[in-house]
């Protein structure tokens, strides 16, 4: 009997194909960046000479989107005095966490820092088993696996087809589809199930964060940075958002933050306007963490936002995997 031809065209299995090839080459390369530089990360922490070091320099550094901590230090070695800006991962959208880290180096204080003994200019600041030396390495190693796994079903789908369209018979072609159904649903599944466990994860800070009590921020300056946005013709144009800087007393302290405003606009001169009405030294209300009084947000930020997206997005994505999975055909009972 001639094989049973129930694949689709070749050219489908051709760009599953290429399609593992692409996403399990980058979930490849990623995977391996990830490990040569936890495997640098290692040889830091484990051969590079530690010093208690004075911090001469101190201070948040924003640029785009983004916080940076800009932390300067020196220390002695046999004949000469070292100055130099150690090496972190402490950047982030998140300007409360930036201020912290920037508050734990105040200028004159001394902090640990490994150094490379042949070159000491090259340093890294707080070198341990924390965030700020390896999780890097670890997004990396996440991030491939990711793809990996997205190569390897397209792969997998690839080969499925090419056997479904050599099957000596239905039974057999109706067999091997319904695997590769599953293998989709499976896949699917597990990302549907993945962004559920986020959404409940995230719940319940954010929860928490709507009662955390609210003080008068007074507006220290206001600036803009820009996002990049899908437009009608799907190329991307240049989203002008507003962004305030504030400053806020809690439990007899002074503290600082910086919040994005939600109308960001593709016109540059509207957000200028929006921000030309908000002048330093006015009045903002600001919702503050008491366990953490660094961690802040506008008050009237929608804290339930980003839980409800995931878990909305997984329920639907779960769903789709049930279809998947109810889509895969029946193999039929032997004659």
């Amino acid at each position: 009997m001639p094989p049973v031809n129930t694949a689709g065209p070749p050219g489908n299995r051709g760009a599953s194909r290429w399609a593992g090839l692409v996403f399990g080459g980058l979930g490849f390369g990623m995977f391996i960046l990830g490990l040569g530089l936890g495997a640098d990360r290692l040889v830091v922490f484990h051969t590079w000479p530690e010093v208690e070091a004075r911090v001469i320099e101190s201070r948040v550094v924003t640029k785009g989107s983004q916080h940076s901590a800009y932390i300067r230090v020196e220390f002695d070695l046999p004949g000469r005095k070292v100055a130099t800006r150690p090496a972190s991962d402490y950047r982030s959208g998140d300007y409360g966490w930036i201020a912290e880290t920037v508050d734990r180096f105040p200028v004159g204080s001394t902090a640990p820092v490994r150094y490379n003994p042949r070159d000491p200019q090259k340093a890294r600041v707080e070198v341990g088993f924390n965030f700020n030396t390896l999780g890097t390495p670890l997004l990396l190693l996440g991030v491939g696996l990711v793809f990996w796994g997205v190569g390897v079903l397209a792969a997998r789908s690839a080969r499925l087809a090419g056997a479904e369209a050599s099957a000596r018979n239905r039974a057999e072609a109706a067999r091997l589809a319904r695997n590769q159904y599953r293998g989709v649903a499976g896949f699917v599944g597990v990302i549907g199930l993945a962004s559920l466990g986020a959404g409940v994860a995230l719940l319940r800070p954010a929860l928490a964060e709507r009662e955390w009590p609210v003080v008068t921020a007074r507006v220290e300056r206001t600036d803009i940075f820009t996002r990049s946005a899908a437009a009608k013709k799907h190329s991307p144009t240049a989203l002008y958002v507003g962004r305030v800087f504030v400053a806020y007393e809690f439990g007899g302290k002074s503290y600082q933050t910086a919040y994005p405003l939600r109308n960001a606009s593709s016109d540059r001169a509207k957000t200028e306007r929006m921000l030309a009405a908000i002048r330093p030294g006015d009045p903002r209300a600001v919702r503050v963490n008491p366990a953490n009084p660094y961690q802040a947000e506008a008050a009237d930020s929608w804290p339930l936002v980003l839980p409800g997206v995931f878990l909305f997005t997984g329920l639907v994505i779960t769903g789709v995997a049930g279809l998947v999975l109810r889509s895969a055909p029946k193999v039929p009972a032997a004659a």
